[in-house]
């Protein structure tokens, strides 16, 4: 019996650690697919692990590795609605682990998603949603404050946008970051130039434009330079606005953006208008036309108020940075339940071999009850046929004596 319940914990205990390794396993096949930017393969061995997670670990924590896997995934993909179905189940389990840093980069995340998608409301309900999570004074903070500003600027709410774009500024100068602090500038020079405040705008592009120098940002550089170019068109200075362009073209073209060669050609297209040069103008415009037709469809309608894309380009890393912890705290909580389901499963044995001991001593007694009433019934056999055999001996010496039968004798046969 004991080998028996031996050998059943073990079997279970071997069953339970395979099925996590195997989870494990899909889990890094999937991780490397993403990163070889292999997508599609990425989400089918994510969604593997989902129907083989361990049942005997703590399944809430591998349901969050993999509905934030997945819905990384299908962001990547540009399947904003897919991403939103695994954001959505994500969000209801971290909400127990009770870690506001996660909630406010996921509720960050769903607001992408919405943004993308168009839904500027939703997007709006969800950065404010990531703002309130978030620690004071941090990136985290800041970023989200930023998306908010990008939703005003979009809906051409500048009002509204301007103090968040202020105050998202001000926290990235704190913590020194160099994107959050270049996409603010340009956001605000945006909104100046709609407003007219020319020099204002010129201030904001001209900070955007020594930050990205200092820290030899091509890419940063590219976009202040289209605003630069939109800036010197408004004041009429065109060559200032035709070098801004010409450099911004050519450099997009070395880093390959395609957003921002279709960019520079819609601001020649401005620029060539407003100078009444209209044969480069339409020149201009088809090669606009047919860069907007082949890449990026999805960011066409935004104009020039699609930064928050590029700026989540770079925090990317910073969202990458937090899952990777959250996944480090997923595993060490597997880990303790590993433990904790063989200390379990010791207790189970333990409570086993009590109860069958228990068993054991039950039938031991009983044994011992039943060998002891054979031997009272023995004893009892023995003490009447003792009993009847001094009755035969009294007979005899009362007929030997010459008595009655019936006279009891006073001797015993001891």
């Amino acid at each position: 019996m004991k080998t028996l319940i031996t050998l059943t914990f073990f079997s279970l205990f071997f069953f339970s650690t395979t099925s996590a390794q195997d989870f494990h396993q899909l889990i890094a096949k999937g991780d490397s697919c993403f990163s070889k930017r292999e997508l599609n393969q990425s989400i089918s061995f994510y969604k593997e692990a989902l129907n083989k997670k361990p049942e005997r670990l703590i399944t809430k924590e591998n349901e969050i590795i993999v509905y934030s896997n997945l819905s990384y995934t299908y962001f990547e993909l540009s399947e904003y609605q897919n991403a939103l179905e695994f954001l959505f189940k994500y969000i209801d389990k971290v909400k127990t682990v009770g870690n506001d840093s996660i909630l406010a980069i996921t509720y960050n995340q769903i607001g992408r998603c919405y943004g993308n998608l168009g839904q500027n409301d939703q997007a709006l309900k969800f950065y404010k949603k990531s703002e309130a999570k978030s620690a004071e004074g941090t990136k985290q903070k800041a970023a989200s404050i930023n998306n908010i500003a990008d939703i005003y600027l979009q809906q051409k709410k500048y009002k509204e946008a301007k103090p968040y774009f202020i105050k998202a500024k001000e926290i990235f100068k704190k913590t020194n970051y160099f994107d959050g602090l270049v996409v603010t500038n340009i956001n605000l020079a945006s909104i100046e130039l709609e407003e007219k405040k020319i020099e204002t705008a010129n201030n904001y592009l001209q900070e955007a434009k020594d930050l990205c120098i200092e820290k030899q940002d091509t890419f940063y550089l590219i976009i202040t330079n289209v605003y630069l170019a939109k800036y010197y068109t408004q004041i009429t200075n065109y060559e200032k606005a035709e070098q801004c362009l010409n450099w911004t073209l050519e450099n997009s073209n070395k880093i390959n953006t395609p957003q921002y060669i279709s960019e520079s050609y819609q601001g020649f297209v401005n620029l060539y208008e407003k100078m009444h040069n209209y044969k480069q103008a339409f020149k201009y415009l088809k090669l606009f036309k047919s860069v907007s037709d082949s890449i990026y469809n999805l960011n066409s309608s935004r104009d020039y108020a699609d930064l928050e894309a590029k700026y989540s380009l770079k925090e990317k890393e910073r969202e990458n940075e937090a899952l990777q912890q959250e996944q480090q705290f997923s595993e060490a909580q597997i880990k303790s339940q590993e433990k904790y389901t063989l200390v379990l499963s010791s207790l189970v044995i333990f409570i086993m071999l009590f109860v069958s001991l228990l068993v054991y001593q039950r039938v031991k007694r009983a044994k011992a009850r039943k060998l002891l009433e054979t031997q009272n019934k023995e004893i009892s056999k023995s003490k009447k046929q003792l009993e009847d055999l001094n009755f035969q001996y009294e007979k005899l010496i009362a007929k030997y004596e010459g008595n009655d039968t019936d006279n009891k004798p006073s001797a015993k046969l001891t």
